[in-house]
């Protein structure tokens, strides 16, 4: 078990003490601190998380798009777009079996902004609506519009409302989901033709590519967090903002140095 469950588990167990009128245990107590330094430095791992996706990814998948099968064109960019604004898990975003909780073109609605996508709530709590809608954005001039990539497929899949919008016309003209796998398939191919290693990068890396951008924009917290449907604070490892930190360090010592001294 990775050190952030435990954490996650133990904020359940207060939670569940407050929800039944009991006294909570106190996390912040210096025994179970320790513990839980303790824990961590035994959990200690170097982890084999995915690259971010990136504007700059996003320009050059769209560049080599004709690698794809034609018909797989327009449903994979919709879908890689939607991934990276919406901020929505795999499970929320593409068919797969076994999975119910995927969106369907029923969950999607025209507004003045742009697009509100509706899909059933994953992770759901006793005080959680069992539905989530987000807003997806209308971005002018740009070729990374989720809301004309929509348009794109948009005639094709409207007639088909329990169907995922992310769907393949076949040669007997039946509407195929693209499915994660299919999808991630595409995605590896894509990276690999522009020249990037795409085993550091899944349909993961659209969330945490989405998260990283927005906060470096100067999204509050609290937006990313109400967008990316994080429980816990968990989304602040999502939102990596690393290279940025550490930009800005060495900009500003490097500023104070030159001023150092000066009269």
């Amino acid at each position: 078990m990775q050190f952030t469950s435990i954490n996650n588990y133990l904020a359940s167990v207060v939670s569940l003490h407050h929800a039944k009128g009991f006294e909570a245990p106190d996390l912040g107590h210096f025994r179970i601190r320790q513990t839980l330094r303790g824990v961590q430095r035994k959990k200690r791992q170097t982890p084999n998380a995915r690259l971010p996706i990136t504007p700059e990814i996003l320009y050059a998948i769209k560049r080599h798009l004709s690698v794809l099968p034609k018909q797989c064109r327009k449903a994979f960019w919709a879908a890689a777009l939607f991934a990276f604004f919406s901020l929505l898990r795999k499970s929320n975003l593409l068919q797969f079996s076994g999975n119910s909780k995927y969106l369907r073109v029923s969950g999607i609605k025209r507004t003045a902004s742009g697009l509100e996508i509706t899909v059933p709530q994953i992770k759901t709590t006793a005080h959680a609506s069992k539905m989530i809608t987000l807003p997806l954005p209308r971005v002018a001039n740009s070729p990374l519009c989720p809301v004309q990539a929509f348009s794109a497929i948009e005639k094709k899949v409207m007639k088909h409302p329990h169907a995922s919008p992310f769907s393949i016309k076949t040669a007997n003209r039946k509407l195929e989901p693209l499915t994660a796998n299919k999808f991630q398939r595409f995605l590896k191919n894509l990276l690999k033709t522009a020249g990037y290693d795409p085993r550091r990068y899944s349909l993961h890396s659209f969330r945490r590519g989405g998260a990283t951008f927005a906060a470096a924009a100067g999204v509050s917290p609290d937006e990313l967090k109400a967008q990316g449907t994080w429980a816990s604070q968990c989304f602040e490892r999502y939102a990596d903002r690393t290279r940025d930190l550490r930009s800005h360090f060495a900009e500003t010592v490097s500023t104070s140095l030159g001023d150092f001294g000066r009269p």
